[in-house]
């Protein structure tokens, strides 16, 4: 008998540092619980919708998100189609699963402000990630002078908008790691 795949649970630390956002973790939740009776689109806009609080139309985003880093079959079953999460991708990035300590992840956290809008979790009553300045597929790292305090919602936006400049945002990104590097090398 062969043994299921090996995926990581809904609610650990290397989902948490694979995905980012409690929206992904959750809708990852989905398909984990789901295995057995994969959900179709239309169960998975509807759990979009009334569950995460979003739109429809970001579904396909969610699951390509996922696709980078776990195999998600389109399994064809009568008329509809059913989206089977099966195992971990062959072609996930090379960072995948390396994951951010709990105290690194602490101390970014610890201001307690998101740093593009600077709204607070007690004040506004946000979620804050931890989130990579130059993300880890164009080069950056998890290292401190790369990772910053971002509510869930600056962090949504930042992925869709990342994706339309990665030619310019990349090139940026490289110097200012690069300069973040040789600053904090200086002042060692």
């Amino acid at each position: 008998m062969t043994q299921p795949p090996q995926l990581p649970g809904p609610d650990s630390e290397q989902i948490a540092a694979l995905v980012g956002s409690t929206t992904q973790r959750l809708f990852y939740g989905f398909l984990y619980r789901r295995r057995a009776n994969p959900p179709t689109m239309a169960e998975l806009r509807f759990f979009v919708a009334n569950a995460l609080g979003e739109e429809q139309s970001s579904t396909d985003r969610r699951l390509r998100e996922l696709q980078r880093y776990f195999e998600i079959a389109e399994v064809r079953s009568g008329n509809q189609s059913r989206y089977l999460l099966q195992d971990w991708s062959a072609t996930r990035p090379p960072h995948a699963g390396v994951t951010i300590s709990l105290r690194r992840r602490a101390e970014v956290l610890a201001s307690q402000r998101c740093a593009q809008c600077g709204r607070t979790p007690f004040e506004d009553h946000v979620k804050l990630v931890v989130d990579n300045k130059v993300p880890l597929s164009w080069g950056g790292d998890n290292e401190p002078e790369n990772l910053q305090p971002l509510c869930e919602e600056c962090y949504a936006g930042k992925s869709t908008t990342s994706v339309r400049s990665k030619p310019t945002l990349s090139r940026f990104g490289h110097q200012l790691a690069m300069t973040n590097r040789k600053s904090a090398s200086a002042s060692c």
